[in-house]
C-alpha cells in the first residue's frame, strides 16, 4: 500500500507514524482516516496533482500493513477512480518508508504517462 503526504509532514510521520486525519484535503468531506492507494501508479498520480495544486512537495510512503489491519474501500465519489482504501487505526512508523518525493511540477505537461 502507499500513502501520499506533504513533504513537510515527513518528520512528524517518522516520529509518530500515520494517524487517522483529514486535515490536508478539507474540500473532501470524510471521516478522519489513513488514506491509502493499492497501486504505486495511483499514488504517483495523486502526488503529482496534489503537488501541482498545493504548490508543495509530496512524499510517497510505502506502507506495510499489519496482517490484522482493518482496511475499507474508500467509497467517497471523488476517490473511485484512484483505487483507494482507508484505515481508521494508526500505523507505526517502523512500517513506513518514503520511496519517492514529488517536487512541485512547473505545469500539468509534466504529468506521469499513465495520468488522467
Amino acid at each position: 500500500m502507499y500513502h501520499v503526504s506533504k513533504n513537510a509532514n515527513q518528520e512528524s510521520i517518522l516520529h509518530n507514524g500515520l494517524q487517522p486525519r483529514n486535515q490536508e484535503h478539507s474540500n473532501i468531506n470524510r471521516i478522519p482516516g489513513i488514506y491509502l492507494f493499492s497501486s504505486l501508479d495511483s499514488a504517483i498520480d495523486w502526488a503529482f496533482w496534489d503537488a501541482l495544486h498545493q504548490k508543495q512537495s509530496m512524499d510517497i510512503w510505502e506502507v506495510t500493513l499489519p496482517s490484522d489491519y482493518d482496511l475499507k474501500k474508500d467509497s467517497h465519489p471523488e476517490m473511485k477512480e484512484w483505487n483507494a482504501d482507508v484505515g481508521y487505526s494508526p500505523i507505526a512508523s517502523n512500517l513506513l518508508r518514503v520511496i519517492k518525493t514529488q517536487q512541485v511540477p512547473n505545469s500539468a505537461k509534466e504529468r506521469p504517462p499513465f495520468s488522467n
